[in-house]
């Protein structure tokens, strides 16, 4: 009835310990009843507590088609310098509510999971003149089954934050910033392991190729085609999006495509973005490149 994780670790380079702690337990007897959660935890200069509950529910335990999670976070940057590219990140103190909905649906053609999520922010730390944000956010993930060796997973993703929200909290570009569970013990968040330089985390517009340029903004728009090469280990991506101040400036003329090649190996997953749209002065549009991500992100 109650499950709880305890995970001490020693950072070297911190040179201090770090924790995390997770608890939960259901709320009724009843199958597949509401579970009330707890979660916190310090590492890299950063502290957060998270308390909510959650339900999956549908046909079967294992693969529930629908679910709920409502949430109360905290979360506290002590500071940056030590371990943090100060352009990823912004100190100080944020409370964020949020409540997210998921669905799933299966058919011979078609395995669609969508998810939208709304939440609203209260910046106690620094003090500033607009200290609140709202952001709401939709995202839908298929995979089509056109033949037998013809199966492309499709990823659509939008997403609008009104008010001022740290950088942390915004929408990057080439991928997502946080990272969970243990990839939080490989990475570093600064320099060549950085989120926004060589690690890839799904999310953002999800643009591998645009790697380095630490982009971010309060308004994303991104679609995203991943292509299995049938019977092998490589696939085909292809994606197209922008991040922006506002729904005023996405507009077609500013809109970033990149294209690669991703290896998936166990438990690791190889990117190799080799054609952007629009690189910087004096870079080239072809040019090899590649990045890492690990754990459960992987999909063979």
């Amino acid at each position: 009835r109650h499950h709880w994780t305890f995970m001490p670790y020693w950072g070297f380079k911190a040179r201090e310990f770090s924790f995390s702690f997770d608890y939960q337990t259901p709320l009724t007897g009843l199958p597949m009843p509401p579970r009330a959660y707890l979660s916190l935890g310090k590492a890299f200069d950063i502290e957060w507590a998270r308390i909510g509950a959650r339900r999956s529910w549908g046909q079967s335990l294992m693969d529930p088609s629908d679910r709920f999670d409502l949430n109360l976070e905290y979360r506290r940057v002590r500071q940056v310098e030590r371990f943090w590219d100060p352009r990823d990140i912004e100190r100080g103190r944020t409370f964020i509510l949020t409540a997210e909905r998921g669905f799933a649906a299966t058919s011979y053609r078609v395995a669609s999971q969508f998810r939208a999520a709304a939440s609203a922010g209260l910046i106690t730390e620094p003090a500033i003149d607009i200290n609140n944000f709202i952001r709401a956010e939709a995202e839908e993930n298929a995979t089509l089954r056109l033949a037998r060796w013809l199966r492309p997973r499709v990823r659509a993703f939008a997403g609008y934050i009104a008010g001022t929200a740290p950088a942390q909290e915004q929408y990057f570009l080439s991928g997502g910033f946080k990272t969970t569970g243990f990839e939080d013990l490989i990475i570093s968040y600064k320099g060549w392991w950085s989120a926004q330089e060589r690690y890839h985390v799904d999310g953002g517009a999800n643009l591998p190729g645009y790697l380095g340029r630490h982009a971010r903004g309060n308004t994303v728009a991104a679609l995203n085609v991943d292509l299995p090469l049938y019977r092998s280990p490589l696939s085909l991506f292809a994606g197209a999006g922008q991040v922006a101040g506002g729904w005023s400036a996405l507009t077609a003329n500013d809109i970033l495509t990149d294209a690669g090649i991703t290896l998936h190996l166990p438990f690791l997953r190889l990117l190799m973005p080799l054609w952007i749209n629009r690189p910087l002065p004096g870079k080239r549009r072809f040019d090899w490149r590649w990045q890492i991500s690990v754990g459960g992100s992987i999909a063979i």
